[in-house]
């Protein structure tokens, strides 16, 4: 649709399912590269830039008003997995099959990033944010690129908020 970003090609069909620890969470999210993705929750709007950083910001009309860095990548925290002991209420069925660490942020601030499998059509999309701790964030992010890596059934989209 017009106005509407392109998204980069989806694996293609038929790849190789992978195993735990057989890829590195970059290799799988490559096609994002240079890209951020936006949402408003509440109060706060976020940017993921996958293996760029993390940002919350308060959204003013055109303008930006408050805005904190959540952390910049660390390359070497990377972690893939076939199944993730974490459940989020706010989260898209399915378990996150990789995750990345977004460190330094502003006044100690940092994110981890779930990435789940998104089915159906859509493109990638940062899907929920949650404060768990003071100043630590988990941010969810659902993308068409880790599905092959996803072993369990996973419900197409899209999804209530």
């Amino acid at each position: 649709a017009p106005g509407r970003p392109r998204h980069p090609p989806l694996p293609p069909a038929g790849a190789p399912a992978l195993r735990e620890g057989e890829v590195r969470a970059p290799a799988l999210l490559l096609g994002l590269l240079g890209r951020c993705y936006r949402a408003t929750i509440g109060y706060w709007s976020y940017e993921f830039c996958p293996m760029s950083h993390v940002r919350q910001f308060r959204a003013e009309g055109p303008r930006e008003g408050s805005r904190f860095s959540l952390g910049v990548y660390d390359a070497g925290r990377d972690t893939v997995r076939l199944d993730n002991p974490i459940r989020f209420q706010v989260a898209p069925p399915g378990a996150a099959v990789a995750g990345q660490q977004y460190v330094n942020g502003t006044g100690g601030r940092s994110a981890t990033v779930h990435v789940y499998c998104l089915r159906g059509g859509r493109g990638s999309e940062v899907f929920h944010v949650q404060e768990h701790k003071l100043l630590q964030y988990h941010v969810i992010f659902a993308t068409p690129y880790v599905c092959d890596l996803n072993c369990l059934p996973v419900a197409k989209g899209p999804w209530g908020r």
